[in-house]
Parts: C-alpha cells; structure tokens; sequence
C-alpha cells in the first residue's frame, strides 16, 4: 500500500518494524517534489516511530527563517520569555528564539522542531501501525428470525386471504352440485310416480276392456281370455321394468355426478391450499433476503467510512 506523506522540512523520521524492516525516511530530501512516498509492510505488523531532528533547507529552518523574518528581536533574553514580532510569538531558550507560532487571530510562518517532529510521527504513526478491522470493530449482525417474523406480518395476511376467498368459491361449487343433485333426483322420482301411476291405469282399462269382450261373448273363462290377459301383463311388466332401469341409472348418474364434483373440488383445494402456502414461503424468504441485503449495503457503507475515516482507502 502507498502513502504520500506531505513535506516536513527539519526531521528525519525511522520506522522500526517487529518484522526486522527499518525504514528511514528524511523529508528534506522531499521537499522539493512535494511530498514523501512511503511503501509499508501490511498492517498486520506493529511498528514503533522514532522522530529525530535532521537537517533542514535555510529557507525553512526554525532558526534562520524565524529570525531572518523578525530582525527586531533582541539579541538575547531570559529564559522562556516570549516576544511577539510580525504577528508571531517567539520564545528564547537561552540560546536562540525559537519560533513558538502565530499569536491568536493570526497565521503563517513555521512551527517548531517538536511541533514538526510530533505532526510527522503522528501522521506515519497513523498510517504504519495496523488498523483493527472493521469486522472486529463492529461485526455484522442480522437477526434473521426477526426479519422472517416481520416478512410474516407484512405477507400472511395477503395470503391467508387468498386461501379464504378460494375456500368460499368451492364451498358455493359444492353446495350448488348438492342442490342441483337433489333437484334432478326430485325430478326423476315424480317422473316416476307419473309415469308409473299412468302405466297402471292403462294396464287396469286394458284388463277391464279384456273382460268385458270376453264376457259379452261368454267366454270369460275361456283359455283365449286367459292367454290374452297374460300377454298384457307380460308388456306392462316389460314396459314399467325398462322404465324403472332408465329411472336408477339416472339416479346414479346424478349421484356420482355429485360425488365427483365434490372429489375434484376438495383435489383442486387441497393442491391450491400447497401452492399458496410455497407462494408465501418463498415470497418471505425473498422479504428477509432483501432486508439483509439493505442490512449488508448499510454495514458496507460504515466499513468504508470508518476506512477513509483512518486513511485506509
């Protein structure tokens, strides 16, 4: 990883690695392109700073600079007295009058060695010895439980609707086959009364009639009289049994209709009662899938801040 450091003309800075690397760095010798490069191990080692003062350029040194730009300061002083010149303090350390920054409301000029030398070792310091991951810091975290237990709320009861509605529409199929089942039984067994009451009659008037001939011709008990009864009797049987097959069949057919109508129904609600279910199923896990990710793009966003946050991006 690359770093570029800004100049800081008067110190020397060494880099003491527990991996046996040593790097020294003299920022005078940067001074003129503008900053210093530093390529460092992986922070993954520590490091310790040893700042030291080193030899600066006259334009910059915290001598020649403070005092060429205040030529009316004393020539010597007590010890620690500060004096103020050209909107700065400078404070005499018994040998020299060192530069001890603007005075309040005002900038510029240079600061001192250990001002210099600290702002140095900070910055190197800062960017040399390893960053806890963000992961350690602040891991990631996501209650899934929560978030399936809120999808929950929010689809349930959509989709228990769904099956509500359905439920009603087969329950009106069902009831409307049971009726209609019934009503064509109703039909069939007063069809059958009639229709049976009407052969009855007209198997009596064709004995009467038989009689009657027979009679008036004296011969009602002749064995002509007897054969021809028989054969009336034997059609009217005949005729009513046919009926009476057509009449069960009929009913049977009206009552398996039913029957089916009611296996289809509970088939068709029981496959629609699954579908719904995996329907809601999935549209949860999608729900929680999607909250995590919003919870993943947050959690990212406050790992890249705290990165560029510590110089690391």
């Amino acid at each position: 990883m690359w770093y570029t450091l800004p100049p800081v003309p008067v110190l020397q800075v060494q880099v003491h690695h527990n991996m046996a690397n040593e790097y020294t760095f003299d920022p005078t010798q940067a001074f003129a392109s503008g900053g210093l490069t530093l390529d460092y191990a992986p922070p993954t080692t520590s490091a310790s700073i040893v700042a030291v003062p080193g030899t600066a350029p006259a334009r910059t040194s915290n001598t020649s600079s403070n005092n060429s730009g205040s030529s009316n300061l004393p020539s010597t002083a007590n010890v620690n007295q500060v004096v103020q010149s050209n909107g700065r303090n400078y404070r005499w350390d018994g040998k020299q009058w060192i530069d001890s920054g603007p005075i309040n409301g005002s900038s510029g000029g240079s600061s001192s060695v250990n001002d210099l030398i600290k702002s140095y070792t900070d910055s190197v310091t800062s960017m040399v010895n390893p960053l806890k991951p963000y992961s350690e810091v602040n891991p990631f975290s996501f209650d899934e439980a929560l978030a399936e237990q809120s999808a929950t709320a929010e689809y349930d009861p959509y989709y228990k609707q769904l099956l509500s509605d359905y439920t009603q529409q087969t329950q009106r199929t069902l009831s409307r086959s049971a009726e209609d089942t019934k009503t064509t039984l109703e039909n069939l067994a007063a069809g059958k009364e009639y229709y049976t009451g009407e052969q009855r009659r007209a198997l009596d008037a064709s004995i009467k009639s038989t009689n009657e001939g027979y009679a008036g011709r004296g011969l009602f008990e002749s064995g002509a009289k007897k054969d021809d009864l028989n054969k009336i009797n034997t059609e009217y049987a005949a005729t009513t049994g046919e009926y009476n097959r057509e009449y069960l069949a009929n009913v049977q057919q009206a009552q398996t209709g039913q029957q089916r109508t009611a296996e289809d129904v509970n088939t068709a609600s029981d496959q629609y009662t699954r579908d719904v279910g995996q329907q809601e199923k999935t549209a949860i896990a999608g729900q929680v899938q999607q909250l995590k990710s919003e919870a993943l793009a947050e959690y990212q966003a406050g790992e890249q801040t705290y990165y560029q946050a510590n110089n690391y991006l």
